[in-house]
């Protein structure tokens, strides 16, 4: 999905509505990481990276994300 298509598929959603995002919290060795979904309120609270693939001389057409711009929502913790 593009980001032009992310902003369709958003409008079939009221306007009002809260928009909430995986955060992965580190577990310790003998248990499963948790997950837990938290409100997005943008760069003060969540963690998003852009990376452009499309002119990076190290990717090559081998790897999937050859030649792509992705987007990644979400957080670590």
């Amino acid at each position: 999905m593009n980001i032009k298509e992310f902003k369709e598929w958003l409008n079939n959603f009221p306007d009002d509505a809260e928009v909430h995002v995986p955060v992965v919290f580190k577990a310790h060795d003998w248990s499963l990481d948790e997950t837990r979904a938290t409100e997005f309120e943008g760069e003060e609270f969540c963690d998003y990276e852009f990376m452009d693939f499309t002119k990076n001389a190290f990717v090559t057409e081998n790897y999937s994300f050859f030649g792509k711009k992705i987007l990644v929502l979400g957080e670590e913790s």
